[in-house]
């Protein structure tokens, strides 16, 4: 991850939730990006907008929430990857975004990166 220019960086992972395709997630994230570069002005160098297969309707409930435990373990190891290059790494997660979130903090024991 070296090689992503994240070393000593202070960085933000947005995770999107439940009822979110990808294209709708960059939509939020640019908005949520936008925001916090007005708002707090430089406190991070990168925002990394993690999207991942939500579903886009309302009966997919439980195939999405299957699918956020097995996208789950990816993302500790890009978690594990980022924190050991990182100067600071900050999640901000909505609904069921949280989940991969969780998974992390089951499986290592951490709940700081």
């Amino acid at each position: 991850m070296e090689n992503l220019g994240l070393k000593n960086k202070n960085t933000l992972i947005l995770v999107h939730g439940y009822n979110n395709e990808q294209f709708e997630g960059y939509d939020a994230y640019q908005i949520i990006e936008n925001q916090i570069k007005k708002i707090i002005p430089g406190i991070y160098d990168y925002v990394i907008n993690y999207s991942w297969p939500g579903g886009d309707q309302l009966l997919e409930w439980w195939q999405v929430k299957t699918r956020s435990n097995s996208i789950a373990r990816v993302f500790r190891f890009l978690i594990e990857a980022l924190a050991g290059t990182a100067n600071s790494l900050d999640m901000m997660t909505h609904s069921l975004g949280e989940k991969p979130w969780s998974f992390f903090k089951k499986q290592t024991g951490r709940e700081i990166i």
